[in-house]
């Protein structure tokens, strides 16, 4: 009973950190993005959607890490799929205010960049974590 515990309590860390982390660097992409915004609108928009992914990957790869090493690869893919469905249940239906939303591909704009950091973070996560601890090669 005592090992179900320690790891529900794991695995709710991991969803926190996941969206701690996910949060926090969604503030620093948007501080960044509104300091060019002014003067350089171009710039500002490729910072905001390398921002995005960075958010992906940050939520994903940290939140994993929190979890045993068997369990990571698994989970990588349910903390993508998680937060993916929190940007499309939640964080979507607030964006429909905006007049841009009326093009039917907006949708995407803000998922694409977040499933592709959200999936390289998975990718890194199945690279790392392929062999067990004990069947690591020797280093020469």
């Amino acid at each position: 009973m005592s090992r179900f515990i320690i790891l529900f309590i794991r695995y709710v860390a991991a969803i926190a950190v996941s969206c701690g982390v996910s949060f926090a660097v969604l503030f620093l992409t948007l501080s960044m993005a509104g300091s060019f915004l002014p003067d350089h609108p171009d710039v500002s928009a490729c910072v905001l959607y390398m921002g995005i992914a960075a958010v992906g990957f940050c939520g994903v790869f940290l939140g994993t890490l929190c979890l045993e090493r068997v369990s990571r690869r698994i989970s990588s893919i349910i903390l993508l799929i998680l937060g993916l469905a929190y940007y499309v249940i939640i964080c979507y239906p607030f964006d429909l205010s905006v007049p841009d939303a009326k093009d039917p591909l907006y949708f995407f704009r803000w998922l694409l960049p977040l499933s592709a950091g959200g999936l390289l973070a998975v990718v890194l996560i199945f690279l790392i974590f392929r062999l067990p601890p004990n069947k690591l090669p020797e280093p020469s």
